[in-house]
């Protein structure tokens, strides 16, 4: 039954997601994104299913956790991943300003 692939696919891949988690974000990151849209995918497609109702109830593990933290891991990611990215985008602090003593030294040079 596809419910069924849908979910063993989704939950081969969190296992995967959690073994290289030390490894590559990204990876990590992507892999948790495909479980969620399988599971998201088959809670649509086949909601009425022994599978479906299960998950909806949360009475199912998707490797080692329910789909709300399965979410919650993921969310958790991609806020992380957005403030490294701002922090990335910002430009450099700029150097303290020295006051201008140079600039006003030579100003008074000129008078």
């Amino acid at each position: 039954e596809k419910a069924d692939r849908l979910f063993v696919k989704a939950n081969q891949l969190v296992v995967d997601a959690n073994e290289t988690e030390s490894e590559s974000f990204i990876r990590t990151r992507d892999m948790l994104e495909e479980a969620d849209r399988l599971l998201r995918e088959l809670l649509r497609e086949y909601p009425d299913t022994s599978l479906g109702i299960r998950l909806q109830h949360g009475e199912l593990q998707v490797g080692s956790c329910s789909i709300e933290q399965l979410r919650d891991e993921l969310n958790e990611l991609l806020y992380c991943e957005a403030e490294a990215m701002e922090l990335v985008d910002e430009p450099p602090d700029e150097p303290p300003d020295e006051g201008g003593t140079e600039t006003e030294a030579v100003g008074d040079q000129q008078e």
